[in-house]
């Protein structure tokens, strides 16, 4: 390797990796974070510490990891957000082609709408109704102004006609915290995020993003069943700094394709609403550069906008 790959002539890693999270603790990004994380710190020998910078729908942690050494030590646990915020910032604080190398794309995960019990809604068709009898008078919260989960609301109104009132937060855990205390009526987030409070039954899974039914609850139906042209996806990748040794990128890459074909790994991922993928930083690459025009044509369409 390198000098950037290494400094003191030992093997990569020879400290603790920084994985920065962009979001608060306990949301999707954290969750997929801390299991390959787990897997990666046992397979290296060194401590992966999770670091949440959350904010301005991620750009504070992002803009970190792009202003951050190249050496492989701070690597990005990101996903959609990293293009949705290029075009949803009129000036946003970095460039992905610019500022970052691809590494893997980890995994996929439909992004799900779940309601408190009391809005009394049991499926989409119910909250199509109910909002059309309350324009304006229901709450959706999501991660952040410009998340998937934003856009996937934004999305909804624009295909059904319904007026909800958009409530941002830090990340996808704070908004479950809410809908189940009852201050908002609904969450648009990362199926990993509402898991626990679905499996609980403190709140009602309304619907899934993705064009078909997940199986990790597939007793939910997919949005596009009851509309049809509806589908958000989001991707949960890693990637670093530009300019690390490419050596450290295939490295890094390479151990977390092997970790994600530990079975008990895959087994948790699925469990948590995650499909396990493992790209090289080529496909991952390829991913970024056919996303961003789709993004981009989703936050035009919809209007979402966060300055």
């Amino acid at each position: 390797m390198g000098a950037a790959a290494q400094s003191s002539g030992e093997r990569y890693p020879n400290r603790p990796v920084r994985f920065v999270v962009p979001f608060p603790p306990g949301g999707s990004y954290d969750v997929i974070a801390r299991l390959l994380g787990r897997h990666l710190s046992e397979r290296w020998g060194q401590q992966i510490i999770v670091d949440n910078r959350s904010g301005a729908a991620g750009n504070i942690g992002t803009e970190f990891v792009a202003k951050s050494k190249p050496d492989g030590y701070t690597i990005l646990v990101f996903g959609d957000g990293l293009l949705i915020n290029q075009s949803l910032y009129s000036h946003p604080p970095y460039d992905t082609e610019r500022d970052f190398d691809p590494i893997t794309l980890a995994a996929i995960s439909p992004q799900m709408l779940v309601a408190n019990p009391r809005l009394g809604a049991k499926n989409i068709a119910d909250l199509v109704r109910l909002a059309k009898e309350r324009p304006g008078k229901i709450n959706y919260g999501t991660a952040g102004a410009g998340t998937p989960g934003h856009l996937a609301g934004e999305l909804l109104q624009q295909l059904t006609g319904i007026q909800l009132v958009h409530v941002p937060y830090r990340g996808g855990a704070q908004t479950m915290q809410d809908v189940v205390a009852g201050q908002i009526e609904l969450v648009f987030t990362g199926m990993p995020a509402t898991l626990g409070q679905i499996r609980a039954d403190t709140v009602v899974p309304l619907g899934v993003s993705s064009r078909k039914r997940s199986p990790t609850l597939p007793d939910v139906p997919a949005i596009a069943e009851t509309i049809a042209d509806f589908h958000v996806n989001t991707w949960y990748g890693l990637l670093a700094p530009k300019g690390t040794a490419r050596e450290l990128v295939a490295k890094i890459g390479d151990d977390t394709r092997a970790v994600l074909q530990i079975a008990a790994l895959k087994a948790q991922l699925i469990e948590q609403g995650f499909e396990p993928v493992g790209s090289t930083a080529e496909s991952l690459a390829g991913t970024l550069r056919d996303d961003m025009p789709v993004w981009r044509d989703l936050i035009v369409r919809s209007g979402a906008h966060a300055d």
